[in-house]
């Protein structure tokens, strides 16, 4: 189960057909760095913790996320089981994967489908909860 936040941002993008990024491995990794690394600011991802355990997974998927990949901040996640329970780059972590509560207000790097519904490697920028209706869209 995702946290209320988290289930919010699922909901979000989902309105307009898209999830957030999942990085299931180093060539999504890649490809999700390319496309942020230009931005200001921490960015949400579709990582997060499964209500009151250690257990992390990528939304709308069985994928588990390890806590001991490579692709996290050194010394994250914090082991807490409630707080810190979504996922976010961040720009001053390196674009790593940097567990923090899920009702800070960070753009959401997003996913769609192609016509045959697979999710494709499409990225989007999609805007805070508070801003615009703008969004970027990456290869």
């Amino acid at each position: 189960m995702i946290s209320s936040i988290g289930i919010m941002h699922q909901m979000y993008v989902k309105e307009y057909g898209m999830r957030l990024a999942t990085i299931p491995s180093e060539e999504k990794f890649q490809e999700v760095y390319k496309f942020v690394k230009g931005m200001d600011g921490p960015v949400w991802v579709g990582g997060h913790k499964e209500n009151g355990t250690e257990n992390w997974k990528w939304a709308g998927t069985d994928i588990s996320i390890s806590v001991n990949s490579a692709f996290w901040v050194p010394g994250e996640p914090m082991m807490d089981p409630f707080s810190r329970a979504c996922i976010q780059l961040w720009d001053k972590r390196n674009w790593k994967f940097d567990d923090y509560y899920c009702n800070h207000d960070n753009y959401y790097v997003c996913e769609t489908r192609n016509k045959e519904e697979n999710w494709c490697e499409n990225l989007l920028k999609w805007p805070k909860r508070s801003g615009t209706s703008a969004f970027e869209v990456g290869n």
